[in-house]
């Protein structure tokens, strides 16, 4: 169940901002891109920081290829403009969504809950 409450926020911060598109100038836009986008880039640059550490485990830490392989500027600078761009396009499109794509969206933190809890018990 502590899933539900951070999925909802989220879905009531994506509505909130897509219910002020209209009205935004080109840096409100561009804050609300950063605020949803931030999420998104936390759990990518969590990702490929455990990836790169996973990795790294098979050098001798101090060797070359180890200091090579520590070396993520580049990555964390691709998926944070990838976040960027996804919730851009996320909050333009998301104007448009009639009742039917927002009660789907509502669903969605429901159902990954039940979904996750299900597949748990199923390989547990």
């Amino acid at each position: 169940m502590r899933g539900l409450l951070p999925g909802y926020a989220f879905l009531g911060l994506i509505w909130a901002a897509s219910a002020q598109v209209p009205r935004l100038n080109t840096l409100g836009l561009g804050a609300w891109t950063l605020v949803l986008a931030l999420p998104t880039m936390l759990a990518l640059w969590h990702q490929a920081t455990v990836r790169r550490l996973v990795l790294l485990h098979q050098f001798h830490p101090g060797q070359g290829l180890y200091l090579w392989g520590s070396r993520r500027a580049l990555a964390i600078l691709w998926r944070a403009t990838l976040a960027i761009v996804l919730s851009a396009a996320m909050l333009l499109q998301s104007r448009f969504f009639g009742r039917l794509e927002w009660s789907l969206l509502g669903l969605a933190p429901l159902l990954h809950l039940v979904l996750r809890q299900v597949l748990a018990a199923v390989t547990a």
